[in-house]
C-alpha cells in the first residue's frame, strides 16, 4: 500500500503538468499563434502572399513577446524581393515587401522567416510573370541616371521582347556587365571621373532593327575644378575716369583677420575691428580670412605664409602692421586705429581704383581701372567676398554672423604684378570668374586692393612682409561699378556743415 502511495505521489504532478501545457497549446492555437516557453508570438496577416506580376507591396504584420528577426531565402535570386525592416523590439510590428515586376517569364516564389527566440514563422511570397503579350518590344525602366565627378557604376534595366544592339560612343563610359533573367537585362557601365569644370552627358542608345532609344547618363563636375579663361574675358571693357591727377585720393585702409571658426577667442577681434570700423566712418575694408575650419579657403594660406601668422586671432593692418587679440576689445580697437594712423602718417595714398562690372550666371566679370600717381612697382589683388553668412563660430554659438570671408580670388593670391614706369599712369585689366554655388550673390561684394612697394621705406615697415605694404582699396557689390573715391572737397565739406 505505501508502495502504491509513493508511485501515485510522482506520477501526478507530471500528470498534471502535461494537461496544464496541453491547456496552454489549445489556447495558443485558438489566439492564431505559436508559443515556445515564455515567447508569445501571433500573426495578425496571411502567411502567404500571391502578388501582382507588375510588382506589389505587401504588408506582413504581426505580435511578439520577444525581440524579432526577419531572414530570407537565399537558396535562389531574391533581387526581385525587398523588405524595409529586417529586426525589430518586441509589442506590434509590421514590415513592408516590396516586389519586383516580373519579367523574368516563369512564375517565382520566396520564404521569409520571422524569429523570436526559439519561435519562428515563415511567410511565403509568390509571383506570376508577366505573360509576354502584355510586354513591349523594347523599352527602359527609367529615364536617366546620375553619377557623382568621381565616377563608378551605372546600371540601366531594360524589358524587351526583340533583339537588341548597344551603342556607347562616348569614350569616358564603357561595358562593365550585362545580366539578363527572362525579358529582363541589365547593363552595368563603367564610368570616368570627370575632371572637368562642368558638368557632362552621355547618351547610350539602344537600337532595334525598328527605333533607337537614348538613356542619359549625367556626371557632375568636380567641384574643384577651375574654369578656364574665355578669351572674350580678357578684354577690358571699362572706363578710364579723368581730371584725377591734381585730386587726393580717399585712403580706405585695410584690416586682415587671420581666424578660423573654431577659434574661441576669435569673436573678440572680430568685434574690435569692426568697433575700429565705426570709429572711422565705416572707411575700414575689414577682411575675414578663414585659413582653417568650415568656412577655410585654401589659396589664403599663400596670405598666412606671407604674414607669417602663427595663431589665430591675428590682425595685419595694410600689409605691414600686426596687431594682436589683447585681453580687453577697446585695447586691440585702439591698436588697428593706431597702425592706420601710422600708415596715413608715413605713406601718402598714391592709387586708387573703378571698375565696370557684370554677373551673370554666377560669373562675374570686372574691367579694371588702376590710378598710379608715381612710378614704381605695384601689386593688384581682387577678391570676392560673402557677408552675413549665418553659422558656427567657437564662442558665440551657432547663429554668428561671418563677414567679408572670402570666396573666391581672381588674381594671384598674392597680387598680381604691376610695374608703373611714369607718373600719373592707368593699368587696365580684366577678370573673370564663376562664383561657388554655396554663396549668397546678395550677399557678396568685390573687395580689391592695390600694394605698392616698400623701396627705400622699408625701415617704416613692422614686419618683413615681402617688402610692399596696402596702399589703397575698393569694395562694391559684384555686378556693380566703382568710381574712384577722392577725398571731398573744402567746398563740399561746407555744405555738408
Amino acid at each position: 500500500m505505501k508502495l502504491l502511495f509513493n508511485l501515485i505521489k510522482c506520477i501526478l504532478p507530471a500528470f498534471f503538468a502535461m494537461i496544464f501545457a496541453s491547456c496552454d497549446l489549445l489556447d495558443n492555437d485558438s489566439q492564431g499563434g505559436t508559443g515556445v516557453g515564455d515567447v508569445e508570438f501571433v500573426m495578425n496577416s496571411e502567411t502567404d502572399f500571391n502578388v501582382n506580376p507588375q510588382g506589389e507591396s505587401v504588408k506582413i504584420e504581426f505580435s511578439s513577446s520577444a525581440s524579432w528577426k526577419l531572414t530570407l531565402d537565399t537558396s535562389s535570386s531574391t533581387e526581385w524581393i525587398s523588405v524595409n525592416r529586417t529586426a525589430g523590439q518586441k509589442g506590434d510590428s509590421q514590415v513592408t515587401v516590396e516586389v519586383q515586376a516580373n519579367y523574368s517569364g516563369q512564375a517565382r516564389s520566396a520564404t521569409l522567416t520571422i524569429s523570436a527566440d526559439e519561435v519562428s514563422q515563415a511567410i511565403t511570397v509568390s509571383q506570376d510573370a508577366i505573360p509576354e503579350k502584355d510586354i513591349q518590344e523594347f523599352s527602359i525602366l527609367s529615364e536617366e541616371a546620375y553619377i557623382s565627378y568621381v565616377g563608378g557604376i551605372v546600371e540601366v534595366n531594360i524589358v524587351h521582347t526583340a533583339p537588341y544592339e548597344l551603342k556607347v560612343t562616348d569614350e569616358w563610359i564603357s561595358e562593365y556587365e550585362t545580366k539578363a533573367s527572362g525579358y529582363l537585362v541589365t547593363h552595368k557601365f563603367l564610368v570616368e571621373a570627370n575632371p572637368g569644370w562642368k558638368e557632362r552627358v552621355a547618351n547610350v542608345a539602344f537600337c532595334t532593327d525598328r527605333m533607337c532609344i537614348p538613356f542619359a547618363i549625367i556626371q557632375e563636375a568636380d567641384p574643384n575644378a577651375v574654369e578656364p579663361d574665355d578669351p572674350a574675358d580678357k578684354v577690358w571693357e571699362g572706363v578710364i575716369e579723368e581730371g584725377w591727377e591734381d585730386k587726393e585720393f580717399l585712403h580706405r585702409p585695410v584690416a586682415m583677420r587671420f581666424t578660423a571658426d573654431w577659434c574661441g577667442y576669435c569673436p573678440m577681434m572680430a568685434t574690435a575691428l569692426d568697433d575700429a570700423k565705426e570709429k572711422l566712418g565705416g572707411n575700414l575694408e575689414v577682411m575675414s580670412l578663414h585659413c582653417s575650419g568650415g568656412l577655410q579657403y585654401s589659396p589664403l594660406t599663400s596670405l598666412e605664409r606671407q604674414y607669417m601668422i602663427a595663431g589665430y586671432p591675428t590682425g595685419i593692418i595694410d600689409g605691414m602692421t600686426e596687431v594682436g587679440n589683447y585681453s580687453t576689445t577697446s585695447y586691440t580697437t585702439s591698436a588697428a586705429l593706431e597702425a592706420i594712423s601710422f600708415t596715413e602718417s608715413n605713406f601718402s595714398t598714391n592709387t586708387s581704383i573703378s571698375w565696370v562690372s557684370t554677373l551673370q550666371d554666377r560669373k562675374v566679370k570686372a574691367s579694371l581701372s588702376v590710378y598710379l600717381k608715381e612710378p614704381g612697382k605695384y601689386k593688384i589683388t581682387v577678391f570676392a567676398v560673402e557677408d552675413n553668412i549665418r553659422g558656427y563660430q567657437n564662442g558665440a554659438g551657432s547663429s554668428y554672423i561671418h563677414n567679408g570671408v572670402p570666396r573666391h580670388v581672381f588674381s594671384s593670391v598674392t597680387g598680381d604684378e604691376y610695374v608703373a614706369s611714369s607718373e600719373n599712369e592707368v593699368a587696365t585689366i580684366a577678370y573673370s570668374g564663376k562664383m561657388p554655388k554655396a554663396c549668397n550673390l546678395e550677399n557678396m561684394r568685390l573687395v580689391v586692393y592695390v600694394q605698392r612697394s616698400m623701396e627705400e621705406n622699408s625701415v617704416l615697415a613692422t614686419g618683413n612682409y615681402g617688402g610692399y605694404f596696402i596702399d589703397n582699396s575698393a569694395t562694391a557689390k559684384l555686378g556693380e561699378s566703382h568710381s574712384i573715391d577722392f577725398v571731398p572737397s573744402s567746398d563740399t565739406e561746407d555744405m555738408n556743415q
